[in-house]
């Protein structure tokens, strides 16, 4: 079942480009194995005039709790360098580090912390990159530590469940520096904290929770993507690998699809020269897994009613993302690339940063299309009724 939507972009709205260098961070010297404090988690927050930083080790192989330090330092680097040491006389090893966590208020950061991961040979270039929604880096690791849990464990486990849900995905540090570089603007996964639903011993109080995108700009300003418009974003950089979806079956109750992407074209259209449309399409395929109630899923009014569901949803969340992008005057989806590639030399006059340019009376017209699984696998997956 096919849906169409059109937008129609009214103004073209500018973004600027800003780089930047830093100081570069700490040389992680040579140790041995037993005398590192082996650090997987690194949370920055703006402190006065200064950088706060603090880190955690994660939960240890033995099953210890995790181990939590902090510094205040002038500079990002400085701070870090002043964890050399910790009141274990063990040295911090910043080698591991799985994940970077900027508190929201320290978002002016972003780019100082980029170009530390970047330039420091002791840290991986592939660190996730995360944005602290409505609170501190600081704040989420100590109210995430348990005698058995950690954020570190926490955000590894939400990276996986987003890949699943369609909910957003986690940008490494080099993704998140190029972008910014070549676009003056870059997602990032944002999370939050949330009372945690685990209530064993030793759980700790609090737990991290996706919040969809946040979008940072080269001078550190945030705007938030929500979940439904994050689930669009994914599709048109194509990012979305599969996700779970519930709509409406057409007989009063709800239907559970799993829903990847099988074609996503974008199509230019130019008269005298002059960019005038462009033409989205995205086709989904959909396998059935779940029904609230029994239906006939063999009947091709019961397939087509879920196949509307599917397209309409999907139509709306792509329209949304465009809609944002155009909003904030940010390409954080890179569509002038996009674009670029699908026109060839016609668009090379645009520039890759699309909002920059005269986008007026540009209509984007939006077309998607679901087909779900045939009826004898959807009985099969779900037990539903058939022939």
């Amino acid at each position: 079942m096919k849906k169409r939507v059109c937008l129609f972009i009214a103004a073209a709205v500018a973004v600027s480009l800003l780089t930047a260098c830093s100081q570069s961070g700490i040389y992680a010297n040579h140790s041995e194995a037993d005398e590192l404090e082996l650090v997987r988690t690194v949370g920055v927050d703006k402190r006065g005039q200064g950088v706060e930083v603090t880190v955690t080790t994660g939960v240890g192989l033995d099953n210890s709790p995790p181990k939590i330090f902090s510094q205040y330092g002038e500079t990002l680097a400085e701070a870090l360098k002043k964890l050399g040491k910790n009141p274990t006389g063990r040295e911090v090893s910043f080698a591991h580090v799985e994940s970077f966590m900027i508190g929201e208020a320290s978002a002016p950061l972003m780019e100082e912390c980029l170009d530390y991961l970047s330039r420091n040979i002791g840290v991986r270039l592939k660190t996730d990159i995360y944005i602290v929604r409505d609170g501190s880096a600081s704040d989420l690791i100590t109210d995430t530590a348990g005698q058995n849990d950690d954020v570190t464990e926490m955000l590894s486990t939400l990276k996986d469940d987003i890949a699943q849900t369609g909910e957003g995905y986690v940008l490494s540090s080099r993704e998140a520096l190029t972008y910014i570089e070549l676009l003056g603007c870059s997602l990032v996964m944002a999370v939050k904290s949330e009372k945690n639903r685990d209530l064993s011993e030793g759980a700790s109080e609090k737990m991290v929770s996706p919040a969809g995108f946040a979008v940072v700009n080269g001078d550190g300003e945030i705007h938030y993507i929500d979940a439904e418009t994050a689930h669009g974003v994914c599709v048109l950089m194509g990012k979305m690998r599969e996700a779970e979806l519930v709509v409406p079956d057409g007989e009063g109750g709800r239907a559970t699809v799993s829903l990847s992407v099988g074609k996503l074209k974008f199509k230019p259209a130019y008269v005298e020269g002059a960019l005038k449309s462009v033409a989205i399409t995205a086709d989904f395929k959909a396998k059935l897994v779940g029904l609230s109630h029994t239906l006939d899923i063999s009947d091709e009014s019961v397939r087509r009613e879920i196949e509307k569901a599917i397209s309409e949803t999907q139509a709306q969340r792509l329209a949304a993302a465009v809609g944002r992008s155009h909003e904030l005057g940010l390409d954080f989806m890179n569509l002038g690339w996009r674009l670029s590639m699908a026109g060839a030399e016609k668009f090379d006059a645009y520039g890759r940063k699309i909002w920059e340019t005269d986008m007026d009376g540009v209509e984007f017209e939006i077309e998607t299309d679901a087909k779900l699984d045939r009826a004898y696998e959807a009985v099969r997956a779900v037990g539903g009724k058939g022939r």
